[in-house]
């Protein structure tokens, strides 16, 4: 069994971005969350960059 991502045929990164869906539940909270402790807002945008990278 190969321990690379078996999505690509190299197991590299494809490029493909996925898009995340923002509910406005979520844009709310994050604004109070930020809001409160804006030392996390950067944290929280790279997080997001990861996941529309690679959900998985």
């Amino acid at each position: 069994m190969p321990n690379y991502d078996s999505r690509t045929i190299d197991g590299g990164n494809s490029g493909v971005k996925f898009a995340l869906l923002r509910s406005s539940a979520f844009v709310r909270a994050a604004r109070k969350f930020v809001k409160k402790q804006p030392e996390v807002a950067q944290d929280i945008q790279d997080t997001l960059e990861l996941l529309s990278e690679d959900p998985f």
